[in-house]
């Protein structure tokens, strides 16, 4: 049966444990994103240059395999109790304070009389660690600015090739109508001209 206080160590990791995943997960997008953001604007180039049918549903089959690939990332990234004190220890410098607890927790249950107030003390010293400490305050993003740039390059470049079609075809509705309209001021000066004509001198 555990310890109560690694019960609440453990509790408390839990918190770290959530900031862990978005954590790593928005290092990994961020790593990672100008991969589908090159591979849409290349369909859209290539719908530029030879006739490809549902365009669209083609230029988001690679943001949809991306975001999958996140969920995958984030099934199979270690998130044993171990591991993510571990992280917690490297991100707050705790100087191995929990994930000591938790190894000593999992792989040696059973305390010598000599040790049990040495290991009670670490017990102690790594709950008032975690107490302490605030989870919003470990494992912030930081922002890969030439990465993001890069993405937002692409994805930019994406969304032109993608409004290119509809800017023209309003053009072409513009410059249509403004032909009729051309042509029935022609047709009506015509006309009135006509009328003119036909009164007699």
């Amino acid at each position: 049966m555990r310890n109560k206080q690694v019960e609440q160590i453990l509790t408390l990791l839990r918190q770290f444990r959530r900031r862990m995943l978005a954590h790593d997960a928005l290092r990994w997008m961020q790593r990672y994103l100008w991969i589908p953001a090159l591979a849409m604007l290349a369909v859209q180039a290539a719908g530029r240059i030879w006739p490809v049918s549902d365009l669209l549903i083609y230029t988001l089959i690679p943001p949809a395999i991306f975001l999958m690939a996140v969920l995958i990332y984030l099934m199979v990234l270690p998130k044993s109790d171990l591991s993510v004190a571990w992280r917690v220890d490297q991100d707050l410098r705790l100087k191995e304070r929990v994930s000591s607890v938790i190894a000593f927790e999992s792989k040696a249950p059973h305390v010598t009389p000599e040790s049990a107030d040495l290991f009670a003390k670490q017990r102690r010293d790594a709950l008032e660690s975690l107490k302490h400490a605030n989870p919003r305050a470990s494992f912030r993003f930081i922002p890969a600015r030439r990465r993001l740039l890069t993405a937002g390059v692409l994805i930019s470049a994406v969304i032109a090739l993608a409004l290119i079609p509809l800017v023209c075809k309003g053009l072409r509705e513009l410059c249509e109508g403004l032909h009729l309209t051309r042509a029935a001021a022609a047709w009506r000066r015509s006309r009135l001209w006509a009328k003119i004509c036909s009164y007699p001198l």
